[in-house]
């Protein structure tokens, strides 16, 4: 065989060991019935969306990695995913493939649900991202939490209830997306938690926008509870106090959008009673620092008072020594306190007083870590940074 022949067979063989592997990675299950989808859905979108198909495709692509840094083996054939028929419900390590149509559905039923809803991307799309990889039919290991938001049984029945009322909000609505939602998802498209909801909220046609809706429903649920919280607690005001001159009305938005998100994973409740006990704390800790320099700067007032008495030198040479103590011990006491009051320490510094380290020290939260840990291999997929931040998750 000569060169050139050998570097045109090369090429070949390796696009065909490639699209092999490909074929090994992922299975087609639905495409056949995605090709029935409204035009709105299934073709590619025209307008600008608030997150493009190619972050999509980053957390697809992720996925699989983070699973196997969790510990899952795919060589025992755990299931990832599940696939719904008339005869049975299948586990398998392998999602769906990325066609061109199931990017372009996903993508779609993404931005209307967000749209719709009036949900915040930015706050949104690290929840899925890092909770299913926007695979509509993802499955934790213990079988509890499913579908792009990983919504569980009691998330099922909160939006359940709500579900005629938001149907309700969405008709009234002059959006596009809710009228579009409307066109396809009818009032007894309600998921019964009765029957196996995974499968409700897994095949096609009325899926993935009904998987998609439910989760952004429970988003909506959950932001409802803690924004009745937030006015309840006064909890604008006590952040404003603790952080002093430090505090801005963005600051605090990035506080709510970090409770926000960490209670979607945690609870609300656990959640915001957790703030509630990191707020007393850091009050407390600035309270003790207050008293401290109030006793330091009269110690040091009454030093000053007996340098102006005192005529003798070797007095006046201690006085001046005990002075420059109670200096440095002021000026180390105020450092502290304005240290306190930094607001880097509710999304992400090391200091003793961050709210991510009373988190875990405290043994609220132990997902976190595992949180920081699939942020951290998402990131690895975005280095151009076209996605949405995730940095409120680096707590």
């Amino acid at each position: 065989m000569n060169m050139q022949k050998s570097r045109l067979i090369l090429p070949i063989f390796f696009i065909l060991i490639t699209s092999l592997e490909a074929a090994q990675l992922c299975q087609n299950t639905i495409d056949d019935q995605l090709e029935n989808m409204p035009v709105w859905m299934k073709e590619e979108a025209r307008t600008p969306l608030k997150l493009p198909k190619t972050c999509i495709q980053k957390s697809m692509n992720a996925f699989r990695g983070w699973a196997q840094s969790l510990g899952h083996d795919e060589s025992k054939n755990e299931g990832l995913f599940i696939f719904c028929s008339e005869e049975e419900i299948k586990k398998s390590p392998l999602p769906q493939c990325q066609s061109q149509t199931y990017m372009n559905v996903t993508t779609n039923v993404y931005n209307t649900v967000v749209d719709c809803l009036g949900i915040k991307s930015d706050y949104f799309y690290p929840i899925v991202a890092t909770e299913s990889g926007f695979y509509h039919n993802s499955i934790s290991y213990k079988e509890l939490d499913f579908g792009f938001g990983q919504v569980t049984h009691p998330a099922i029945i909160d939006v359940n209830a709500s579900w005629y009322t938001y149907l309700q909000k969405m008709g009234s609505s002059n959006k596009k997306s809710c009228k579009n939602i409307l066109s396809f998802i009818k009032n007894e498209d309600i998921t019964p938690v009765e029957d196996d909801y995974r499968c409700n909220l897994t095949k096609a046609p009325k899926n993935p926008l009904l998987n998609a809706l439910y989760s952004g429903l429970h988003f909506k649920i959950i932001s409802g509870y803690l924004e009745d919280h937030i006015k309840e607690t006064n909890l604008q005001k006590r952040v404003e106090i603790l952080l002093g001159e430090n505090f801005t009305l963005d600051r605090f938005e990035e506080i709510k959008s970090i409770l926000l998100m960490l209670s979607y994973n945690l609870g609300h409740i656990g959640m915001t009673l957790a703030f509630d006990d990191y707020l007393k704390e850091q009050m407390g800790h600035l309270e003790k620092f207050h008293k401290e320099k109030r006793k330091l700067s009269k110690e040091l007032a009454l030093i000053n008072f007996q340098l102006r008495k005192e005529s003798d030198q070797n007095k006046r040479a201690s006085l001046f020594e005990v002075k420059e103590k109670a200096k440095a011990a002021l000026e180390k006491q105020e450092w502290t306190i304005k240290w306190l009051r930094e607001p880097q320490r509710f999304y992400g510094d090391n200091s003793p007083y961050s709210f991510g380290l009373f988190l875990t020290k405290t043994n609220r939260s132990h997902y976190l870590k595992i949180l920081h840990r699939r942020v951290k291999y998402l990131s690895q997929f975005d280095k151009e940074n076209q996605c949405p931040s995730t940095k409120l998750f680096q707590l």
